[in-house]
């Protein structure tokens, strides 16, 4: 009996010296017997001769087994005719046992991030970080398997702006006992989200080989990442995650109705800055946090500017290129400058090195600020050069009208 796993029987044979001496000259031939009674059927399994090969003292010559795929388990008799002369021959028979399932001397595991994780039936996902770019996945046969014929390698993604792409083993072939196979699969993601990559690797009759890989793109949110407001200990950010009331992103980028503006944090226009607090809070496994830059974005700069850094002693510091310590904190202020009466969303931006950017914002209002205030006192100016000025025409006038009156007199007398 030769057991499922098994697809190959090697034979070997010697001549006796003391005897005439023979050569096989006819390859082996190996047919499908069906048993008596039984119904004539297809046969579910094919048999090949392959490396037939004979000498002066002996020769050698395998047998394949092509098994067709069933979804039951079957078993085919096979007769075996090996022709040493045109009257002698050795007839041999024995039974191939075919099915399906998973085979069990047939394995695979991938490595994404450094950790080999074996590819299990039936098929789960594997993670793939956003920040690893290729997948290795590794087949290879155990004894007393030989090697095991394999077809194309197949590779499939749910997200069509995720491209993953075979590198390695791209064709159909055999992976041999201890010869392994690497196939490499490579991702590229042009835009963020994520995608189901499923690479299938066929072992007829066995089940597939199948490996599920969650492709993850873009960068990931900081989760150790906390801010705070100070004066009314509000959180802002949570594991790296905008609370809705301070999440103005969507305003800005016109993807929310300006009707939501009511829902954000309001400051109120006697404030003139707002301190937070930025604190890393490290889980296992997190990398550490290093900040690049911090911008503010003012939807409406006609009513008020903002500017942002850190607190210090001496001022505000422009806060970039900073990494942030883990368990420790630093003030983050945001200062207004109003410059007419009314409201206006400030959006603060902060970028982080292997991180997605963390956004949050509020309302902002003013009663005059600055520039009304500079107005105003433009208005009184001007008026007050405008009476000026009137008095002024008003007076030359008058100087005129008399200079005019004593020269008609002085004409009169003289002409007296």
């Amino acid at each position: 009996m030769v057991p499922r796993y098994q697809d190959r029987l090697s034979f070997f044979y010697t001549f006796d010296l003391n005897y005439e001496t023979h050569y096989v000259h006819y390859e082996p031939v190996v047919r499908v017997v069906t048993p008596k009674g039984a119904s004539k059927t297809p046969p579910r399994a094919l048999p090949e001769v392959t490396s037939f090969n004979v000498g002066r003292d002996g020769g050698k010559f395998t047998v394949m087994f092509h098994c067709q795929k069933s979804r039951q388990n079957h078993t085919v008799l096979f007769e075996l005719k090996v022709s040493i002369t045109n009257d002698v021959n050795r007839v041999l028979r024995f039974y191939k046992s075919c099915g399906t399932g998973t085979h069990p001397y047939v394995h695979a595991n991938s490595t994404s991030d450094g950790v080999v994780k074996p590819l299990l039936y039936p098929p789960t996902w594997i993670s793939v970080p956003a920040t690893v770019d290729t997948t290795r996945v590794r087949l290879a046969v155990q004894s007393p398997t030989l090697a095991q014929a394999h077809g194309k390698p197949i590779l499939m993604s749910s997200n069509p702006d995720v491209n993953a792409t075979l590198r390695g083993l791209t064709n159909s072939g055999t992976v041999i006992n201890g010869i392994p196979l690497n196939i490499l699969i490579s991702y590229s993601c042009p835009s963020r989200g994520s995608s189901i990559v499923s690479l299938i690797i066929p072992i007829p009759p066995w089940n597939s080989i199948i490996g599920n890989f969650k492709k993850r793109c873009g960068k990931t949110r900081p989760y150790s990442l906390q801010i705070e407001t100070v004066s009314t200990d509000e959180y802002v950010v949570v594991q790296g995650l905008t609370i809705s009331r301070f999440d103005a992103s969507k305003i800005v980028s016109g993807k929310w109705n300006r009707n939501r503006i009511p829902w954000l944090h309001r400051v109120d226009a006697n404030e003139s800055e707002t301190l937070f607090t930025m604190r890393n809070k490290p889980f296992y496994g997190e990398p550490p946090l290093y900040i690049q830059s911090v911008m503010t974005t003012v939807v409406n700069s006609t009513v008020a500017t903002a500017a942002v850094g850190l607190k210090t002693a001496f001022g505000l510091k422009p806060l970039q290129d900073m990494p942030l310590v883990p368990k420790h904190s630093q003030h983050l202020v945001v200062k207004y400058s109003c410059l007419r009466k009314g409201y206006t969303v400030i959006l603060v931006t902060i970028q982080m090195l292997q991180y997605e950017m963390v956004e949050f914002g509020f309302t902002k209002y003013c009663d005059g600020g600055v520039r009304s205030n500079l107005i105003s006192k433009l208005h009184r100016m001007e008026w007050a050069v405008l009476a000026v000025a009137i008095t002024g025409i008003f007076l030359l006038c008058c100087a005129l009208s008399r200079r005019r009156a004593s020269k008609i007199k002085f004409a009169k007398l003289s002409s007296t």
